[in-house]
């Protein structure tokens, strides 16, 4: 599994997510919303590694520190992969996300496990709505969502998400 560090988004912006995940479901398409652990929450990814050492994640708290809240504009849809797919809300890349996930990303630890979409430079920030979609689900899954209205939100908090245990924190 992965070790992740995750920006959680403000209760609108949540409450909006979790909206558009029941969307999906009630059209009967793949949703992150069909997940039922109590850790599943829309969030915003801003690293990821194999394994995740507490020396690292103190490292990773105290790069981020101080830095929220700050805005998140989360635009239209977007479509990652070429098959299956992954439906997304796309994140605008602010100075603030691109400083903040660079900081974290060179935090982590530099190992076969690393995922280089993850890498400063080479990541998309994205909110993930529904994954492993083939091209009809992805046809059908947009006409269930668009037209869909830019969202103003905040990153409140960082999270780390334990992948092998499958549990949450926050991050001081």
């Amino acid at each position: 599994m992965v070790q992740s560090v995750e920006l959680l988004l403000d209760a609108a912006a949540e409450a909006q997510i979790r909206d558009e995940w029941e969307r999906l479901i009630a059209a009967g398409l793949p949703s992150q919303g069909r997940h039922t652990s109590r850790t599943n929450r829309p969030h915003l990814t801003v690293g990821v590694a194999k394994q995740l050492m507490a020396a690292h994640e103190a490292d990773v708290a105290a790069a981020v520190s101080g830095r929220l809240p700050f805005r998140l504009r989360l635009h239209g849809l977007l479509i990652l992969g070429s098959g299956p797919f992954v439906l997304a809300r796309a994140v605008v890349p602010s100075r603030d996300l691109l400083e903040l996930q660079q900081q974290v990303a060179s935090r982590l630890p530099r190992s076969m496990g690393r995922h280089d979409h993850q890498s400063a430079g080479a990541w998309t920030p994205h909110i993930t709505l529904g994954r492993r979609l083939d091209a009809a689900q992805l046809s059908d899954c947009l006409a269930t969502l668009l037209p869909i209205d830019e969202l103003e939100s905040q990153a409140e908090a960082v999270r780390r998400w334990d992948g092998d245990q499958r549990i949450d924190w926050l991050l001081p």
